[in-house]
């Protein structure tokens, strides 16, 4: 049995989960990098 993949559902699933997971980095991380850049200046 041939393994078919519908590439245009992995590529849209892909960009779902990889804007969700920067927005999530963003508005984790930014806050606390500045609050460190802030500390160590």
């Amino acid at each position: 049995m041939p393994l078919s993949v519908d590439w245009q559902i992995v590529i849209a699933t892909l960009q779902v989960v990889y804007e969700f997971f920067r927005n999530a980095v963003e508005l984790e991380f930014k806050p606390t990098i500045r609050a460190i850049t802030l500390f160590i200046s």
